[in-house]
């Protein structure tokens, strides 16, 4: 299966996502941060990032810019309970190949990691 690189301050969050998609066979990283979401991208080739989108040192979107920056083909999927945030990633304003509200529904979650992957 694929390499999934998590990133969110939130222990929880970032635990729960790891072990579903674990359960689903891919090998998973998970960091903390946006900085070493970065400092991973330099170890690991991820097919996927998840990131959430309000993070200490280093934000989703900057992440997003520097995943892009390095690896232009690989999908970036954002999490956020920012409404507000969130309206903005729903027009394009951000541009992102995916979204989650958190609350997180898993399973729209693996329905847009599948999605993501296979068309890679």
């Amino acid at each position: 299966m694929s390499s999934i690189l998590i990133a969110d301050d939130d222990a929880s969050t970032r635990a729960t996502i790891a072990d579903v998609l674990r359960e689903e066979g891919h090998d998973v990283v998970t960091v903390s941060d946006g900085r070493e979401a970065i400092d991973a991208l330099e170890r690991v080739d991820p097919a996927l990032v998840v990131t959430d989108l309000h993070m200490p040192l280093v934000d989703g979107t900057e992440l997003l810019g520097a995943v892009r920056k390095r690896n232009p083909g690989t999908p970036v999927v954002i999490i956020t309970a920012d409404g507000e945030a969130h309206a903005r990633l729903q027009t394009g304003a951000v541009r992102a190949d995916g979204y989650l509200l958190k609350p997180i529904d898993l399973d729209a979650m693996l329905a847009q990691v599948d999605a993501l992957l296979d068309a890679r």
